[in-house]
């Protein structure tokens, strides 16, 4: 996935069991059951995350400046 510094990246959740989006040092995103939630890009990298609640979900987002 990529976007810009200022972008809103947002998960959509269509599982019956909350998820998260979480990074070291970054953002930590709760997305509830059949609901979305998103954050705004605030810096430029490559981030890795995952779900704080089942952790062999990762996902990766590289954000380049504008």
């Amino acid at each position: 996935m990529h976007a810009e510094v200022g972008d809103t990246v947002k998960w959509v959740n269509m599982d019956a069991v909350a998820h998260s989006a979480t990074t070291k040092g970054g953002w930590d995103v709760t997305v509830r059951p059949h609901k979305s939630a998103s954050a705004v890009m605030t810096k430029a990298g490559e981030f890795n995350y995952h779900c704080r609640f089942h952790p062999n979900m990762t996902g990766h987002i590289t954000v380049t400046a504008p």
